[in-house]
């Protein structure tokens, strides 16, 4: 997204896209965990899946020198008709379904977003005890919700105001939902948890405003960023946070 929204006519036709699922029509002779006709998700990132960071799960920190992110492939992306995959063995990962699966639509979203969501979720350590906060109604927010109804929480706030996707965020175990911004919203997040704000705010927007803006929110447990902006926070918005690569 933020890369076709800051795309000038002028640069020309470009490939872009990091979330794809597709069929394996060949690979190549040292690649050993897929072969032709098998059915595939990528996630956003690429990796090896056997250095020192991807064995602690920190495959976005992949230290190979082939590792990278999709939109740093100049000429692939996920929106193409085909994609070339490096690092296949540690980057694909094969799905137990057929091809033309009614799951397709929902296997999708492991590629990036669920994954996102829920990464942001056990970074900010939602568990049954937990009383959560998530700022965004896209669809890494709404997966943020999915993601810690499955870890627990006792609540889920959800800051949106788009009326369909915050009812479909209700579907996904939201207890509460607040439309309204800034320091009225900041308020009524106050109010729903007697004053005292939630454990946990996930944010799901991807702007140094709204990270800012999740300070009051909070109590003094840990912002977990579910977007994967490079700005850096201000060290004075949370005494400790975690941020989702």
């Amino acid at each position: 997204m933020w890369p076709y929204g800051s795309l000038s006519p002028a640069e020309g036709p470009a490939r872009m896209g990091h979330e794809f699922i597709g069929v394996v029509e060949d690979a190549g002779s040292e690649v050993t965990t897929v072969k032709r006709g098998d059915l595939v998700v990528a996630p956003f990132a690429i990796s090896d899946n056997t250095c020192a960071f991807c064995r602690e799960g920190l495959h976005t920190s992949c230290a190979h020198p082939q590792a990278g992110f999709w939109d740093g492939e100049p000429e692939e992306g996920g929106q193409a008709e085909a994609v070339r995959v490096p690092l296949a063995d540690g980057t694909l990962v094969k799905l137990p379904v057929a091809p033309d699966s009614a799951l397709i639509p929902s296997l999708l979203t492991l590629s990036d977003v669920f994954g996102t969501g829920y990464h942001a979720a056990v970074a900010g350590g939602v568990n049954e005890r937990t009383r959560v906060t998530v700022i965004g109604d896209g669809a890494v927010g709404l997966l943020a919700v999915l993601s810690a109804k499955r870890l627990g929480a006792e609540q889920i706030i959800l800051m949106g105001r788009h009326a369909a996707r915050t009812d479909l965020g209700r579907e996904f175990g939201a207890t509460d939902v607040v439309s309204a911004r800034g320091e009225e919203g900041i308020a009524q997040v106050r109010e729903l948890t007697g004053g005292h704000g939630t454990h946990a705010v996930l944010e799901a927007v991807g702007t140094m405003s709204i990270l800012t803006a999740s300070r009051p929110d909070i109590r003094t447990w840990p912002t977990a960023r579910a977007s994967r902006s490079s700005s850096s926070p201000d060290p004075s918005v949370m005494r400790r946070s975690t941020h989702v690569p």
